[in-house]
């Protein structure tokens, strides 16, 4: 069932612009054309391949779909899931090629065809019940494609399961590395795989657990469909590990890769969440969106994984209001090809950022754990830096109170926050503190930023709290969506 669709009205806001984009009045003599990329008749080895900015007039991204449901050999858990899709102002994206065709918001199950809603002439919101076991396209056409977010949301409240899950619908790319799960009775996980091309993909994948790497029989030559979805089990990919760690490669297109977790301790749920991909290998990685927990109600655990084949030095450190502060238990030992769990205790009640730094590539995340007579547990995943405009859809409910968190490392930096509340909308500058981080109230249908100024990386997640008596916790990352296209094109030199 699809709920609202509301179009934009007059937007309260000066502009945010975006470094300008010149659009060339004259553009070269496209010669041929063959899957969007231009190629001469008669190509010389004089002639050139130029790229030009255009208009994005079509965007998507890929939601998982129903989390616990269509694995094969696995007893179904139907839980009220949610996708939720929102167009940015097109009058806040700056100085970009303007889309000229019809414009419109969608969700409809990969492959149908079909596009569920209309999200009026630029600006508006359109929310699906996800019900069946596939992955789910949020498409944007016309003025509603520049800068498109969506976000899965469910709120689960079984026996078996409870907790609330966020994550935000994703753009399929070759790689993938997914930070989450644990070992031990009760706890679950899958790994969903979901490919939007419309030719099958196949997946491999190298798991990473506290006793170095390996490449499971389950995880090779992975079959998945055109306009389809895998799931796998954590435990065929990695049995009874503590701390897994997932690299997904796909060769013959592109895949999203989403890992769901449960844990129940005796007949007592006590977390669920899905994750979206870490940032990949890097010296440096950035969590936003970690949450400490009031009081001694709960735990937080930094995981960190070393892909590379000598011991890597990492530390971590607090992104705090007032600068950076390395954390007194910060420092760990990764091992080659392994992965490490990391506790800490040194932080203060809230959302906020975590750092970490190390000697060699890693890839990290963060979970935490709130118990206080209910549980629910999430994890905060790494990201790499905003370098346009990075948003994320909210979806309407009224028992969750969401935050924005915002940092910025090695500078500062001052973020323009732009929301979208029934087709208005409203923005203001921020200043972040070099190794800061400030946390607003992020409400209305969607939520974007971009630096404006300052030398700091930025990053962006968006912090979930359910209001009601039940544990309910999630972090989601903000995403870069694109606001042009590009189109290449061989020009034949004089």
């Amino acid at each position: 069932m699809v709920r609202g669709g509301r179009a934009a009205g007059q937007l309260a806001v000066a502009a945010l612009v975006i470094g300008g984009v010149v659009w060339a009045a004259e553009q070269p003599e496209v010669t041929s054309r063959i899957d969007g990329i231009d190629i001469a008749r008669e190509t010389r080895s004089a002639d050139t391949l130029e790229s030009t900015t255009v208009a994005l007039e079509r965007s998507a991204v890929l939601c998982p779909g129903p989390e616990l449901l269509g694995l094969a050999g696995a007893r179904d858990v139907e839980l009220p899931t949610t996708a939720t899709v929102v167009a940015a102002p097109l009058a806040e994206l700056g100085d970009i090629p303007e889309p000229s065709g019809a414009s419109g918001l969608g969700i409809a199950a990969s492959g149908s065809g079909e596009d569920r809603g209309d999200g009026g002439d630029g600006g508006g919101v359109v929310t699906a019940d996800l019900t069946t076991p596939v992955s789910y396209l949020a498409t944007g056409s016309g003025a509603a494609a520049p800068a498109l977010v969506a976000t899965q949301e469910t709120r689960a409240g079984t026996e078996e399961v409870t907790g609330l899950a966020t994550v935000p619908c994703q753009i399929a790319a070759p790689e993938a590395w997914v930070v989450g799960g644990g070992g031990g009775p009760g706890r679950a996980e899958r790994l969903v795989l979901s490919n939007p091309g419309s030719n099958a993909v196949t997946v491999d994948i190298t798991a990473y657990g506290t006793e170095g790497a390996s490449t499971p029989p389950a995880g090779q030559g992975v079959v998945v469909p055109a306009h389809g979805r895998t799931v796998l089990l954590g435990d065929a990919l990695l049995a009874d590990e503590a701390s897994p760690v997932f690299a997904v490669r796909a060769s013959g297109g592109d895949v999203t890769a989403t890992l769901v977790e449960t844990a129940i301790e005796g007949t007592r749920p006590v977390g669920f969440d899905v994750l979206a991909a870490v940032a990949p290998p890097a010296e440096e990685q950035v969590i936003p969106g970690v949450l400490e927990p009031e009081g001694e109600a709960g735990s937080v655990t930094v995981r960190i994984a070393n892909p590379g084949e000598a011991e890597a030095i990492a530390t971590i450190s607090h992104l705090g209001e007032d600068g950076e502060l390395a954390l007194p238990e910060g420092v760990a030992r990764v091992p080659a090809e392994s992965v490490v769990d990391v506790p800490v205790t040194e932080l203060p009640a809230g959302a906020t950022t975590l750092r970490v730094t190390a000697d060699r590539p890693v890839v990290a995340a963060v979970r935490t754990v709130v118990d206080d007579g209910t549980a629910d547990a999430m994890w905060a995943v790494s990201q790499t830096a905003v370098t346009g405009v990075a948003g994320a859809a909210l979806p309407a409910d009224e028992e969750v109170s969401r935050r924005l968190v915002v940092s910025a490392s090695g500078g500062d930096a001052v973020v323009e926050v732009v929301e979208v509340a029934a087709g208005t909308a409203t923005g203001n500058e921020v200043r972040v503190p070099a190794g800061g981080t400030v946390v607003l109230a992020a409400s209305g249908d969607g939520i974007w930023i971009r630096q404006v100024s300052g030398s700091g990386s930025v990053t962006g997640a968006v912090v979930s709290v359910g209001t009601g008596e039940a544990a309910e916790v999630s972090a989601m990352p903000l995403t870069e969506p694109p606001v042009s296209g590009r189109r290449s094109e061989v020009v034949a030199l004089p």
